[in-house]
């Protein structure tokens, strides 16, 4: 990550959960056809030098996105056809 996408925690700003989603709704661009939804959850912060891994299923015309550092669960989306 970049050090600009944190804040002065050291925290990753909202942006960077928003660019994960994008970035895996680029493997489902039906879901991204308006109308749609997306959520974001957040859970716990991540920190700027921690290594972020993002997990996805799709069941449908729903996405589930899950924002992990190891196996702590950080933040979680879901995107969904309207």
């Amino acid at each position: 990550m970049r050090y600009t996408d944190g804040d002065h925690f050291e925290h990753v700003n909202n942006t960077v959960y928003w660019h994960g989603v994008h970035e895996v709704l680029a493997h489902a661009p039906d879901l991204s056809a308006p109308p749609y939804r997306a959520v974001v959850e957040y859970r716990k912060p991540i920190k700027l030098d921690e290594s972020v891994t993002i997990r996805s299923v799709r069941r449908n015309d729903v996405l589930h996105m899950w924002f992990c550092v190891g196996p702590d669960v950080r933040a979680a989306a879901l995107v969904c056809k309207l």
